[in-house]
């Protein structure tokens, strides 16, 4: 998998991305929806991965009011997009900028979520080791990802 070809084909999409990402939005509503059903009503610390064009971030702060959010991509485009939008102001977000694979997680997250973004890992176990040191005793990760056929 050429990480660069993948961040090279997200950059240029950036700005039509949210058009045409129908089945992401579906992704999103449902794992927002599946992660407060499994006991998170609220969350202080809440690390995102993968935030692409921030559709998902704007779930994270309509659904859980973290007091702290970062976010995380690989692509340098996404952090004008994700962070300038005006549904944002007044909330703590701090960007990330890098492969998942590459970079330091926060600690002590009550939340980490990631939506259609871990289908492009190489190391899948050394991904969930470092996701078990980040997330706090009672914290929850919830993910989606897409599958090798679509």
């Amino acid at each position: 998998m050429n990480k660069e070809i993948i961040k090279e084909r997200f950059n240029k999409a950036s700005n039509t991305y949210n058009n045409h990402a129908f089945a992401q939005k579906i992704i999103i509503n449902k794992l927002i929806h599946f992660t407060k059903e499994n006991g998170i009503k609220k969350a202080n610390n809440v690390f995102e991965i993968g935030c692409g064009t921030g559709l998902m971030t704007k779930e994270i702060i309509n659904h859980f009011s973290p007091n702290n959010l970062i976010v995380n991509d690989i692509c340098e485009n996404q952090l004008s997009i994700t962070l300038n939008e005006r549904d944002y102001k007044g909330y703590n977000i701090q960007y990330i900028q890098g492969d998942a694979e590459d970079i330091l997680f926060p600690e002590d997250n009550n939340l980490i979520l990631s939506s259609s973004a871990i289908q492009w890992l190489n190391d899948l176990d050394s991904f969930f080791s470092r996701i078990q040191t980040s997330i706090n005793k009672d914290g929850i990760f919830a993910f989606s990802t897409f599958g090798k056929d679509n």
